[in-house]
């Protein structure tokens, strides 16, 4: 698009024209937007598009569509957080990331669905129809940034925000086929967060492709003066190209915090380690023995769900999905003692995990341990029958990981189960090495899109 525009083959009119046509087709089929704001956006295009006959100089993403999630505020426009509860909510300011995507010059055109506040893996929330794949229409997008995935994978735009609190960038990507990068805590900034120094929830991009990925990125990352937590050191997210990935020393973990995966996603996986390693990368299959994260996970991020939300309970009880309600009374259960305990854990598990991969530069597991799972039903692995373990929001330790560490991390498409399911491999990197996990996941799609699949 930005090479399409700069050779004025398109024109930001045109090219939000047809976002705004297809978006309109997508949020009827699939459900993956909940507000589309086109004429805003047309007039946007237009001043850009004026801008672009002068001699100024013009921002790196000048005229190109954004859908932003709507848990983000955005000026002006209705911000629902997935929630009937604030349905009719028109912010009066920015939040940072969006602010930034302005600055870029990106043009905001759309709010994408999401599951009420972002405490879900599923699509659904009180405010309409659930979120359909578009790769397997009777099947989920997953969560919680569902209408972001439905949004790219059906093709409105090459990429689009999303947040990742626990794998919400990598668990939809997954799922419907498509790149989800969640990059070093502190890239993108978090505010008006309620808490600030809980550095748990990341802003991330869902992309067409890796490059496209790196391009989102121009729109989302930078500084800002609210975030105390911010990484305000520049990066050349274009020039990921330039790491050199195949001194670097890897690892494939298949069991990364569960019991068991389905042969068909480990199928794929293995398969894409084997061509990572035949172009030079050292990778060996490692079993992590971790201890057990899921329940003081939970007793970090249920409390503070209670006290932002917990008086709905009372006085909208109706307005509140069940899911919800159960992290609410969950959170509410939680003494001040197992809070801290919990912090406590996180701190040493960091320097445990930090310790264990000593001399790893990049770790390579499933996203998920399964693919798409259908409609209104909760996830299976192995092609059980029994739902996946634990509350939803915690139930998939192989993403999760990363948002206590940190780390970047990015899942991309790299199969399908027999029955056309996407299936998405998980490459992560150490805190701040966001371009050598871009280059690995670009190097792998390159080598996927030039090797003849196998029959399942």
């Amino acid at each position: 698009m930005l090479r399409e525009m700069a050779a004025r083959r398109l024109s930001p009119v045109e090219l939000m024209q047809a976002t705004l046509d297809r978006a309109e087709e997508v949020k009827r089929d699939y459900a993956a937007f909940i507000t589309i704001d086109a004429d805003t956006a047309l007039a946007r295009a237009r001043h850009v598009e004026q801008e672009m006959g002068s001699a100024k100089p013009q921002p790196p993403l000048a005229g190109i569509p954004i859908a932003f999630k709507d848990t983000e505020d955005t000026a002006g426009l209705r911000t629902t957080y997935g929630s009937p509860l604030f349905g009719d909510h028109v912010p009066t300011q920015d939040c940072a990331v969006v602010d930034n995507a302005r600055k870029s010059g990106a043009i905001v055109f759309a709010k994408t669905n999401t599951p009420a506040f972002a405490h879900n893996d599923s699509s659904d929330n009180l405010l309409g129809p659930s979120v359909r794949n578009p790769r397997v229409p009777t099947h989920s997008s997953a969560g919680s940034s569902s209408g972001a995935a439905a949004a790219v994978a059906a093709g409105v735009s090459p990429f689009a925000h999303g947040t990742d609190g626990s794998g919400s960038v990598r668990i939809p990507a997954s799922v419907c086929g498509i790149v989800g990068f969640k990059p070093s805590y502190g890239r993108v900034p978090a505010w008006p967060h309620r808490d600030l120094w809980a550095a748990r929830t990341h802003h991330g991009v869902l992309a067409r492709t890796v490059e496209d990925a790196a391009v989102g990125m121009l729109a989302l990352a930078g500084a800002s003066d609210f975030d105390p937590l911010v990484n305000s050191s520049p990066v050349d997210w274009l020039g990921y190209g330039q790491q050199d990935v195949r001194r670097q020393t890897g690892v494939y973990v298949e069991q990364l915090g569960v019991d068991a995966v389905d042969p068909d996603v480990a199928r794929c996986c293995r398969r894409a380690v084997q061509l990572l390693q035949r172009e030079g990368l050292a990778i060996d299959e490692r079993h992590l023995d971790l201890e057990p994260t899921h329940d003081w996970y939970c007793d970090l991020w249920h409390p503070p769900v209670a006290r932002q939300l917990g008086s709905f309970l009372e006085s909208r009880p109706d307005a509140v999905d069940e899911t919800l309600k159960d992290i609410i009374r969950r959170g509410q259960a939680v003494s001040i003692e197992r809070f801290l305990a919990a912090r406590e854990a996180r701190s040493r598990f960091h320097t445990q995990f930090t310790r264990r991969m000593a001399g790893v530069s990049f770790i390579v597991s499933p996203t998920l341990p399964c693919a798409a799972w259908p409609l209104g039903q909760l996830p299976t692995i192995g092609g059980g029958t029994a739902p996946a373990f634990g509350i939803s929001g915690s139930r998939w330790e192989s993403v999760y990981l990363f948002n206590i560490l940190g780390w970047p991390a990015i899942s991309i498409p790299c199969g399908t189960t027999p029955d056309g399911r996407p299936v998405g491999l998980q490459i992560v990197t150490r805190k701040d090495q966001d371009l050598c996990c871009l280059k690995i996941a670009d190097l792998l799609e390159q080598l996927l899109l030039s090797s003849p699949h196998p029959q399942p």
